[in-house]
């Protein structure tokens, strides 16, 4: 259920990229010293919001002239944010900002252009408590100066729709977007403005957990178009909007459509010399679901562990996306048939959610959260026997219950997320004969709901029938 956000580049010089890959490529090559080009001038650079005296000797002319730093710092880092080095634009973003609350104050929007900045920062590391909260200040700002419909909060609800939909805030995302897009609107430039595609990417991704397929269909055919005439064929936003409408047709089980975009997001990324970027890691993850779907539980499993053990290097072990990889690789060792070896890889992934409502960044009631949670309780409830059943419905029933009201609260009823999540519940409560009633209302509330969206054959479809029989002769 992994986002990706295309995260535009914006006020930049255009040799800026070019520069920066020759100083990662140089900083990459493990026989150079530690005093490397990029090192360099990450040292001398990321100081200059500070009084650091060594700082200011090195770079002289960008000391006595601070407001100009922090412009520097800020592209700097949003430029190896776009090109995928989160960490190495952290020291930039960071000290742009200190520089320009330290110059303008707190309430100036040159420091609401450096709060987008850090916000963008902060979700990217997983944060997004933290990012929610600079991007609020941002827009807080913005709109005191120059009005709540103005220009300058486009780019802030741009940041708060991304935000939101990692965090699975989806019915405020939408809100979020359409603010942005009638804005745009009004001012004549929803045609132009490159955020345009993006906040239309935002309102396309709602409609794709809505489960309203071909209206988010027609709003990427629409964002291809435009990024192909603004940004090229070989833009990172490209790429993403790609891999994004890979997502949707995977969703309506066009599969050879899906692997084709998917495809060709990755030949972007991979034309583009960053093989590690987090966006391309997230899109060969969700290949792996393509591959799954196709029957290729062997090929997406091999995949996964190859995703997982670059995620860990590039994001760590507690970062929110790879959870998410381990999630994706229990839905491949299901599809083997190793229940116990899927639910460790959903136990894997929750641990890490659960780390991540600990440190205040997601909450609890968050859509991966009970994804995970809702296949442990039916990989538990899939290896009933007749001498175990009361045990495994007791173990089942809290992640099933959990899961079922974090859908709840935030699908439509009717969704089938939500009819999953009941049937799960329901077989839980049937197999402890407890409020059978209620359990056999849940089944039978959930089986039109699954077959209409995933078909009379698919096994979650059999299962709830077959849940529902039992039942119902009780």
């Amino acid at each position: 259920m992994k986002i990706l956000i295309a995260d535009d580049l914006a006020g930049c010089h255009d040799a800026l990229p070019q520069i920066l890959q020759r100083l990662l490529s140089a900083d990459q090559d493990e026989n150079l010293t530690r005093h490397t080009p990029l090192r360099i001038l990450l040292a001398s650079l990321a100081k200059l919001g500070t009084s650091d005296a060594d700082a200011q000797r090195t770079s002289p002319e960008l000391a006595a002239q601070p407001e100009l730093a922090s412009e520097i710092m800020d592209a700097i880092g949003a430029e190896l944010m776009h090109l995928g080095f989160v960490d190495k634009a952290a020291p930039f973003v960071e000290a742009a900002l200190a520089g320009r609350i330290a110059l303008y104050g707190q309430d100036h929007p040159i420091t609401a252009q450096s709060l987008n900045t850090h916000a963008r920062l902060k979700r990217l590391q997983g944060d997004n408590v933290q990012a929610e909260a600079d991007v609020r200040r941002a827009l807080f700002i913005n709109s005191r100066i120059y009005g709540i419909d103005s220009y300058a909060t486009v780019a802030n609800l741009t940041e708060l729709t991304a935000i939101q939909l990692q965090a699975g805030e989806f019915d405020q995302a939408e809100k979020s977007a359409q603010r942005g897009l009638d804005i745009l609107e009004t001012l004549y430039l929803d045609t132009t403005e490159p955020n345009a595609t993006r906040l239309q990417d935002g309102l396309a991704r709602v409609y794709q957990t809505k489960g309203e397929y071909e209206r988010a269909a027609e709003i990427y055919q629409r964002i291809l178009f435009v990024d192909l005439k603004q940004m090229g064929s070989k833009s990172l936003k490209y790429a993403t909007h790609l891999a994004n409408y890979g997502a949707v047709l995977l969703s309506q089980g066009k599969l050879q459509e899906a692997a084709d975009y998917y495809g060709s997001a990755i030949e972007v990324y991979e034309k583009a010399s960053v093989r590690a970027h987090p966006d391309l890691i997230d899109v060969r993850a969700a290949y792996a679901s393509v591959l799954e779907a196709q029957g290729n539980a062997g090929a997406a499993r091999s995949q996964l562990d190859e995703v997982i053990a670059i995620d860990l290097k590039v994001r760590g072990e507690h970062h929110l996306y790879v959870g998410n990889d381990y999630v994706r690789r229990g839905h491949a060792v299901y599809s083997l048939g190793y229940l116990d070896a899927a639910r460790d890889d959903f136990q894997r992934g929750l641990a890490i959610y659960l780390k991540n409502v600990k440190k205040d960044r997601i909450s609890a009631r968050h859509v991966f959260i009970a994804e995970a949670r809702a296949w442990i309780a039916r990989t538990l409830v899939e290896q009933v026997g007749a001498d175990n059943r009361e045990r495994i419905g007791a173990e089942a029933e809290p992640f099933a219950q959990d899961a079922f009201e974090s859908f709840q609260a935030s699908f439509a009823d009717d969704s089938v997320e939500v009819a999953i999540a009941s049937a799960i519940l329901g077989r839980v409560l049937a197999l402890q004969n407890k409020d059978v009633p209620r359990a056999r209302s849940l089944l039978a509330q959930a089986l039109p709901i699954v077959t209409n969206a995933r078909g009379p054959n698919e096994k979650i479809t059999q299962l709830i029938r077959a849940w529902l029989e039992e039942v119902a002769c009780a």
